[in-house]
């Protein structure tokens, strides 16, 4: 029998101090590609809030 297909990684990103001011919003929900990586997971939290971007999210 094979393995199932691998299925996208949702995850909820709660922001404190800077970020949740900056971003105006207690948390964001991600939808991350199977097997992504904190480097997947960062790129997209820059994606998804541009503003973070240089003040609490390094990209």
């Amino acid at each position: 029998m094979p393995a199932p297909p691998p299925r996208p990684l949702c995850c909820r990103i709660e922001l404190f101090g800077l970020a949740r001011l900056t971003a105006g919003q207690k948390a964001v929900d991600l939808t991350l590609p199977p097997h992504a990586t904190l480097a997947d997971a960062v790129a997209s939290l820059a994606q998804a809030l541009p503003q973070l971007v240089g003040k609490a999210v390094l990209h």
